[in-house]
């Protein structure tokens, strides 16, 4: 396992309601962790949210996702437009992986690291955890 807490800049709005017991500065920061080898979380003060990825092949994946909150109604406004970020910021990470993907078997790839260490810190984590696994 591996979390770390994810500060909102201060351009981001608030996305409440929130629990009546929080803090301002409690309302401006989430915290995210992986399970591994498969489940990733992200508590935000108004809403968890999960997606759990499930290998198919050497080259696809299911994932399947879900959120809850402090409203209850999955019909609500609010909720609505959470899912509708989440939809948005998924299909963005998609592109994004795919994109990697598509990378990693171009003849012009050469092995080297995702990204740097402190930009996020699950990678490596979760690197280090498969080659625990595999270099037994």
């Amino acid at each position: 396992m591996t979390a770390y807490t994810a500060g909102y800049a201060p351009s981001v709005p608030e996305r409440g309601p929130y629990p009546e017991a929080l803090s301002a500065q409690e309302r401006r920061y989430s915290v995210l962790f992986s399970v591994f080898p498969n489940l990733l979380v992200s508590v935000a003060p108004n809403v968890t949210l999960y997606l759990l990825v499930q290998p198919v092949d050497a080259d696809h994946v299911a994932i399947k996702w879900g959120l809850t909150g402090t409203i209850a109604d999955p019909q609500h406004p609010d909720v609505i437009r959470y899912r509708e970020l989440c939809e948005a910021f998924n299909f963005e990470d998609r592109a994004q992986l795919e994109g990697v993907q598509k990378g990693l078997k171009s003849r012009h790839y050469h092995g080297g690291p995702l990204a740097p260490s402190d930009f996020e810190g699950t990678v490596w984590d979760f690197h280090q955890y498969i080659a625990g696994r595999v270099l037994r």
